[in-house]
């Protein structure tokens, strides 16, 4: 229910406002930083690297998303590529399919959120 003299609940409409205008630079700075994250991720190649953090991190995933579980490479506990990452990129690849563009979306995603961020 909205109450005589405001927009939109309980506060009056001068503040809504001031909200408004509060947050529409933060939202155009996330719009700017997620287009051009996006736009890298679809423009850039990531063929010829023989082993990196993205492909060790892919592998996990994969991994964990078949069932057999964080299997580092070097077979026992290892701090180099944790299981954290791997385990929220395996279920993105549960949720959108075995895809490394997902992670990468996800990637652009947060990337723009700390932009707004700091």
């Amino acid at each position: 229910m909205i109450a005589a003299g405001t927009s939109r609940g309980l506060l009056p409409a001068p503040v809504v406002s001031v909200l408004e205008r509060r947050w529409a630079p933060h939202a155009l700075l996330f719009g700017l930083a997620l287009v051009l994250r996006v736009a890298w991720v679809l423009w850039v190649d990531r063929e010829g690297f023989v082993l990196n953090d993205a492909m060790m991190y892919n592998a996990n995933a994969v991994a964990i998303n078949e069932g057999l579980g964080f299997r580092p490479p070097q077979g026992g506990p290892s701090a180099q590529w944790p299981p954290a990452y791997s385990t929220i990129l395996a279920g993105i690849y549960w949720l959108f399919g075995i895809e490394p563009l997902w992670g990468e979306i996800f990637n652009a995603i947060v990337g723009a959120v700390t932009v707004v961020l700091l």
